[in-house]
């Protein structure tokens, strides 16, 4: 396992997750400024899975890219939901600590 791919994995990801329910949960109050500042940790978040993914597939051919987007298009899909007391959020955190993880567990602990 090669650590810092690992580390830069995982903070991709909850990066990319805290940015996208944060800056939909702010737009539950209402269409604001402060709502810019949850996309910093999302483009943050997502510029480490896509280098990540880059070295990924220079050492290995491996194609995770695709789950990857598959991953941050769900979610924000899915936070985009209004439903009933934020329970797209809810949902949308729910699957994406459970994505997080089998993402983490394919990508760099199922490989020997």
């Amino acid at each position: 396992m090669n650590r810092p791919l690992y580390r830069f994995g995982v903070y991709g990801y909850i990066l990319t997750l805290f940015g996208v329910l944060g800056f939909f949960a702010m737009s539950y109050r209402g269409f604001s400024l402060f709502n810019f500042v949850f996309l910093a940790p999302l483009l943050v978040g997502i510029f480490l899975l896509v280098y990540k993914n880059s070295k990924l597939y220079h050492y290995s051919k491996n194609m995770i890219i695709l789950l990857d987007c598959l991953y941050v298009v769900g979610l924000i899909i899915l936070a985009s939901f209004r439903l009933p007391k934020g329970m797209s959020l809810i949902f949308a955190a729910a699957l994406g600590i459970a994505a997080t993880y089998s993402l983490i567990k394919f990508t760099f602990l199922s490989h020997h």
